[in-house]
């Protein structure tokens, strides 16, 4: 056998068919596959192509009577582009809806625990400003939350203050961070939605 031959006989076997079922296939007798595989001849130029459909295998190795070599796990294939880094960064980000709002309700869950187990209303909204900072110093060091979440956030500790400081509502003035982090969230998803809007 040459190397046409081995290969021919090997793409044969794999697919399970007779040397009478490949020439059936291709409308030649069996005992051309069988001259084909021993050596003896090679097929004409024309059966080539059915050849190379029949096994799925480019007519050039069915030339060079060898098989493609395997790609390597690591190399990447050449005909998809790489993914641009800075998608990659955006299926990293966490939604601007669900990180706000969570840290502005365990801000909430903390200042009502002060307040009702320890009576710290006052001084207790200071957790309001921790989560606020956490949120803007997140969005400064390029983990994007929200552009409006800062604001938002210190807009309600404002408000709270003059709530407490003018009207002395410390207590049911924590109200106000509720409302803040339920803002946060919706434009949050609002930012996801138009950006996800945008890139199709």
């Amino acid at each position: 056998m040459n190397d046409f031959g081995t290969l021919l006989y090997d793409l044969r076997r794999e697919k399970g068919w007779t040397q009478g079922e490949l020439a059936e296939k291709l409308g030649i007798t069996n005992q051309a596959v069988s001259k084909w595989e021993n050596g003896d001849s090679f097929p004409e130029t024309a059966q080539l192509p059915v050849l190379s459909e029949l096994f799925e295998i480019s007519i050039d190795d069915l030339l060079k009577g060898a098989r493609p070599a395997p790609k390597r796990a690591e190399e990447p294939d050449s005909e998809t582009p790489a993914e641009p880094p800075r998608e990659k960064a955006e299926k990293r980000r966490i939604p601007p809806s669900v990180f706000c709002g969570t840290v502005m309700l365990l801000a909430t869950a903390a200042f009502l625990l002060l307040g009702f187990l320890g009576g710290l209303w006052h001084p207790g909204w200071i957790v309001f400003i921790g989560g606020a900072a956490v949120c803007a110093l997140l969005d400064v060091i390029g983990k994007p939350v929200s552009h409006y979440s800062g604001a938002v956030m210190l807009s309600a500790v404002t408000a709270y203050l003059l709530l407490g400081f003018l009207g002395g509502l410390w207590h049911p003035g924590w109200i106000v961070f509720l409302v803040g982090a339920a803002i946060c969230a919706a434009l949050g998803a609002t930012e996801d939605a138009l950006r996800k809007k945008k890139e199709k």
